[in-house]
C-alpha cells in the first residue's frame, strides 16, 4: 500500500500508468491506499497490545499456578503504549522503502548491463583461450607425430637406398 501510495502522491515513479491518471482518480486512490495502510497500521497496532495483554496474562498465570503469591507489575502500560506506538508507526515507516527500492531498480539496469557485458567478456577470453590451447596442443601432436614416425620412416627409406642400390650394381 505504501508503493501505491507514494506512487499516487507522484514521489516515486514505478508505475507510469498510476502517474499518468487524472488528478481526481488519483486523489481517490491516495485516499483509498492511506486508508488501507491506517487501517493495517491499526491492526497491527492492536496485535502489539495484544501480544503485551498474552505476555502479561502468562506472566500473572505463571507464579500462581506454582502457588505463589500474584504480584502487582506497576507501569506496565507502558511497554504495552510502545509497542503499539512502534507498531502503527512501522508500516509508515516500511512505505517509504520504495524510495530507494526506486533507486534500486533504476541503477540495476546500468549494474545488470555492465555484469553482462563482464560475463561477455569473460567468456570470450576462456573461448580465445581455449582456441589458443587446441590450436597449441595440435601443433604439439604433429610434431609428436613427426618424431615418431620419422624413425620407421628414416628405417624404410633406408631399406629403398640399399635395394635401389642392389639392383644398379
Amino acid at each position: 500500500m505504501g508503493l501505491f501510495l507514494l506512487e499516487s502522491l507522484r514521489i516515486t515513479r514505478l508505475f507510469p500508468v498510476i502517474g499518468s491518471m487524472d488528478d481526481a482518480m488519483r486523489k481517490r486512490m491516495i485516499v483509498i491506499t492511506f486508508s488501507i495502510l491506517f487501517i493495517l497500521a491499526s491492526i497491527e497496532a492492536s496485535l502489539a497490545y495484544m501480544r503485551d495483554l498474552l505476555a502479561m496474562d502468562r506472566e500473572v498465570i505463571a507464579p500462581s499456578l506454582a502457588g505463589s503469591g500474584v504480584v502487582e507489575a506497576q507501569f506496565r502500560w507502558i511497554p504495552s503504549i510502545g509497542q503499539m506506538v512502534m507498531g502503527f508507526i512501522l508500516p509508515f515507516t516500511l512505505a517509504f522503502v520504495a524510495i530507494p527500492l526506486e533507486s534500486f531498480i533504476h541503477s540495476s539496469r546500468t549494474v545488470m548491463g555492465l555484469a553482462m557485458a563482464g560475463l561477455l567478456r569473460g567468456i570470450a577470453f576462456l573461448l580465445r583461450l581455449l582456441g589458443n590451447l587446441s590450436y597449441q596442443l595440435g601443433r604439439v601432436l604433429v610434431s609428436l607425430y613427426d618424431l615418431v614416425i620419422m624413425l620407421p620412416l628414416r628405417i624404410e627409406q633406408m631399406i629403398a637406398d640399399r635395394s635401389r642400390k642392389q639392383e644398379s650394381s
